[in-house]
């Protein structure tokens, strides 16, 4: 983990990237980082999460062990400053009423997700040294305004998948690949071994200039945290917008962050 010493205490949004940063890929949130998260939402700080899973998983993964508002007019109290970019930013929800609610989706058309497909499939075939081995499952992913590609299957164990592509040279290829054959679409490397696509300029860096929208918060009293900031990345994005950053290696590193963002010893 790398990041500024200086205390992160004043910001007034605390964006996280999910897969990797809060929870292990794919896998539902720890004890102690929900109980941490809980912290957060209740210090009167903005909270964003954003990952290029739908928002069942979002649901599965994360919001279902927030357990510590147990009933609809807790549960109310705790989410209002909680604001949810799934599939990398092209949907967002926030907590009203009772439940979640869609606010904004950029879903593609039919004739966008048969070219994504089709490019992806020729990626499969033609791509050299994947070393694929055993496939868990589908590789291709419609997620609405999302198409993912996962080279091991959307079931693969994560002991799988982080064997496979320890330093992203198999997926920078793959991405090199699909570039020139999708070049109205954004095209980054996700989780721990797939590949995202998604409408041109709708990443995480759209998310964030559509939180300060919504908000009134300025992207300098922001701060995102991600473990995926780095070229070619499916963080890396964020950081057109010029936002404060905390590269970190997982959900020990994140909160170790969250800790100083709350002005919380070690």
């Amino acid at each position: 983990m790398s990041y500024d010493a200086r205390s992160y205490a004043d910001k007034s949004a605390v964006i996280f990237d999910l897969d990797g940063t809060l929870t292990p890929s794919k896998r539902q949130v720890e004890k102690d980082m929900a109980a941490l998260f809980c912290r957060l939402l209740r210090s009167g700080k903005k909270v964003v999460v954003m990952s290029g899973g739908i928002f069942s998983r979002f649901k599965s993964q994360f919001l279902d062990h927030l357990t510590c508002a147990d009933s609809a007019e807790a549960r109310l109290e705790l989410f209002k400053d909680l604001y949810l970019f799934p599939l990398d930013g092209s949907t967002f929800y926030l907590y009203q009423g009772e439940g979640w609610k869609e606010i904004y989706s950029e879903p593609f058309s039919v004739q966008e997700k048969t070219e994504i497909f089709s490019a992806i499939k020729k990626a499969e075939t033609d791509v050299p040294g994947l070393g694929r081995g055993k496939i868990y499952g589908d590789t291709i992913e419609d997620r609405g305004s999302q198409i993912t590609f996962s080279a091991l299957g959307q079931q693969a164990p994560l002991t799988e998948k982080l064997r496979w592509d320890r330093d992203h040279s198999k997926r920078i290829r793959m991405e090199l690949f699909l570039r020139p054959l999708l070049k109205n679409y954004d095209v980054k490397i996700g989780g721990t071994t797939s590949i995202d696509v998604n409408k041109r300029h709708i990443n995480k860096a759209y998310a964030i200039r559509k939180m300060e929208e919504y908000s009134g918060i300025p992207i300098s009293e922001m701060l995102f945290i991600g473990d995926a900031i780095f070229k070619g990345g499916n963080d890396y994005q964020a950081l057109e917008t010029g936002v404060d950053h905390v590269k970190v290696n997982g959900p020990e590193d994140t909160a170790k962050v969250i800790r100083q963002v709350l002005g919380m010893s070690e």
